[in-house]
Parts: structure tokens; sequence; C-alpha cells
């Protein structure tokens, strides 16, 4: 945000950047945040020559697995958008640059994924997405013991090309199912199926924690 202002009062760029643009940049802002959070936060919890601080703390392990979803996919993500929010708002009341009005105030911003257009159910869409990829992300720090992030990253990366592989060549294959198929369809899918895999990663993030010996 801070970075989209100075560009423009050091070019005298001239114009206004609208909030939907800025929503769009906070968005991205607090995914990036919110993913490398369990990775930075609980980065030696499956090491055993390190993660004795975490194994030691007297509580036990439903309590360290509440308390690292409340930091995770509460605290971390609510601080995150606060502090977006304060920044864009604080730039927004100078009487020069770009922002000419208040981010929070402009409401929802439109979202496509692929060729849907999800400008109607964007808060639902943000919110199960920011949940899921945490979830994923707390997952994969009980599994991978160095470069956490880096290797989760990557991970999702070869998964959703194999996905999209797979799903071109599926629709190639019959392409007059797939293209009838209702925008309620793709989106109950997509909801259902992000779903699934916030559940899948919590699940086995517990499964992790219960099993794991220092």
């Amino acid at each position: 945000i801070l970075i989209i202002w100075m560009i423009h009062v050091s070019t005298n760029a001239g114009g206004y950047v609208d909030a939907n643009a800025r929503w769009v940049v906070i968005y991205f802002i607090v995914m990036i945040l919110v993913t490398l959070s369990p990775s930075k936060i609980y980065r030696s919890c499956n090491i055993p020559n390190h993660g004795l601080a975490f194994a030691t703390c007297p509580v036990s392990k439903l309590e360290k697995f509440l308390s690292m979803l409340l930091v995770c996919l509460v605290i971390v993500p609510a601080v995150s958008v606060a502090g977006c929010l304060l920044l864009d708002t604080l730039l927004a009341l100078l009487p020069f640059g770009p922002f000419n009005d208040f981010v929070w105030a402009s409401g929802k911003f439109n979202l496509r994924i692929g060729f849907l257009d999800f400008s109607d159910e964007t808060s639902s869409i943000i919110l199960l997405n920011i949940v899921r990829d945490i979830s994923v992300f707390i997952f994969f720090n009980t599994v991978f013991k160095s470069k956490k992030f880096l290797k989760t990253a990557l991970s999702l990366i070869a998964f959703c090309i194999v996905f999209f592989v797979v799903a071109a060549n599926l629709h190639t294959a019959d392409t007059e199912l797939w293209d009838s198929l209702s925008f309620d369809f793709w989106y109950n899918a997509y909801m259902i199926i992000s779903a699934l895999i916030t559940a899948v990663s919590l699940a086995g993030t517990w499964f992790r924690l219960k099993k794991m010996k220092y």
C-alpha cells in the first residue's frame, strides 16, 4: 500500500488509485502474512532438538492445538487486516497523494477466479480462502522441518499444475457437459472442496501433534 502511494507521489503520476485496487493489494498482503505465520511462530514445533519449549509447555496437546489455531486463524489475520486498513486510512487522510477515499468505506471488491466472477459472494470466498490456506500451511508446518514456507508453496504450486492439467483434459473430453454446468454448481463445488481441504488439513495437524515425539 505504501509502495503504491510512494510511486504515485514520486512519479507525479496523477489520478487516483481506487479502493477496489487497494482492496486487492490488501488481500494479497494479508494472504502472504497469514501463510507465513505458522512457519515463523511455530517453526520448531516438530523439530526434536529445537522444539522442547513447545513440547514442555505445561498444557495439553489439545490446548496447544487450539492455541495454534487461535493465533494463526484469528489473531494474525485480524492484526494484519487492521494494520493494512490503518495504514491505508492514514495515507488517505493526507491532503496529497493518490488515495482520495477510505478503502474500508467502499464496500467489497470484485473477485474473479478463472472464468468465474464471485463479485456477489466475495466476502464468503475471501474468508474461506484465508482459513483454508492458513490451515494448509499449518499442517505442512508440522510436516517439513526446514524451509517450511518455501516447500509448502512449491508443493501447492505442483498440486495446482497437476489439477489444472487434469481439469483441462476432462474439459476437452466433454466440453458440452462442462460448459452446461451453472455458476451455482461451480460456486458450491468450490466452497465444498475448500471446506474439505480445511477440515483435512486441521485434522492432519491434530494427528501430527498427537503423534509427535521429542
